[in-house]
């Protein structure tokens, strides 16, 4: 899959406050190859349920990094979850301008926003992959909301390789 002018995929918005958005329950991103993209690799929002992201390789994200058509469209992979448990495992991460993962959880105000009911065992499991070669980090993972407590980033058995800072060369 070759996507230079954007994202390889892209699920479920990831805007947050005061946009009506549905809920990606249950997905299931297995076994895909995503490669030379000119933004995101894959990007996912609004996830809820037991969603699953496995043995997916996403080589080469982020090529546009300079003329983007949006800024902060250059990361290998984003994730915002807004409950449930996500489960990030055996994929292949590699190569991009800014961070590898870009995760952070998100809440709803829009007009489901009662229907969001996150528990403390909820949360983002990363495990058994491998990440690397980035012109800036690893992973980013943002707390974008107050969580419950216990609520969970989680790695696990993860190889990380090549981080070389030059996000700012010209």
């Amino acid at each position: 899959h070759d996507s230079l002018g954007g994202e390889g995929m892209y699920i479920g918005s990831t805007q947050q406050a005061n946009f009506a958005q549905h809920k990606i329950v249950d997905i299931s991103i297995t076994n895909n190859r995503v490669l030379r993209t000119g933004a995101e690799g894959i990007q996912l929002g609004q996830v809820s349920g037991n969603s699953v992201i496995r043995n997916n390789v996403v080589l080469f994200t982020g090529l546009k990094w300079r003329t983007a058509f949006q800024p902060a469209q250059d990361h290998n992979t984003q994730i915002a979850h807004r409950e449930g448990v996500t489960t990030v495992t055996r994929n292949i991460f590699v190569g991009t301008p800014n961070f590898m993962l870009n995760v952070h959880n998100i809440s709803n105000s829009g007009y489901d926003a009662g229907s969001d009911n996150p528990l403390p065992s909820d949360g983002i499991f990363f495990r058994h992959n491998l990440v690397g070669a980035t012109r800036r980090a690893g992973p980013m993972l943002k707390n974008a909301y107050a969580a419950p407590a216990g609520y969970k980033f989680e790695w696990a058995n993860n190889d990380f390789f090549g981080y070389r800072f030059s996000y700012d060369t010209v």
